[in-house]
């Protein structure tokens, strides 16, 4: 989240991408990220074996998905977090508009993705099918 007046959020407002104001992560320092951070972290260590099940999940899939679509590198996995690339020989980066246009298509499918040009940004959250 971004918080600014209304004339500086007018001066982003627009539907040009190099104008966009792109939002800091949790782990830039912001007090109400780090907050956050110290609360999933007591969560994960309440927790710790579904977890871990879940970045096992996650690395698996990651591993069927990297075969099956050369396309998608830099395949990471931490915790309930993944993140893939889109090679789409396009310029990488925030102006690289595939995320957006998967981004759609997910959301069409039911699922939420973070996207950030050319990386997918996974959360997997509670309440989805949980791996075995």
């Amino acid at each position: 989240m971004t918080i600014a007046t209304e004339e500086i959020y007018n001066s982003f407002y627009s539907e040009d991408p190099t104008k966009t104001l792109y939002p800091g992560h949790s782990y830039t320092a912001n007090p109400l990220g780090c907050a956050a951070a110290l609360a999933s972290l007591e969560l994960l260590a309440q927790n710790e074996p579904i977890y871990t099940q879940m970045e096992q999940w996650h690395h698996q899939q990651r591993t069927e998905l990297a075969h099956k679509y050369p396309q998608l590198t830099k395949l990471r996995v931490t915790g309930t977090i993944a993140a893939i690339d889109i090679n789409n020989h396009d310029k990488a980066g925030y102006l690289n508009n595939v995320g957006r246009k998967i981004g759609h298509q997910a959301i069409a499918h039911g699922v939420l993705l973070h996207q950030f040009g050319n990386v997918l940004i996974y959360c997997h959250r509670t309440g989805l099918p949980q791996p075995n």
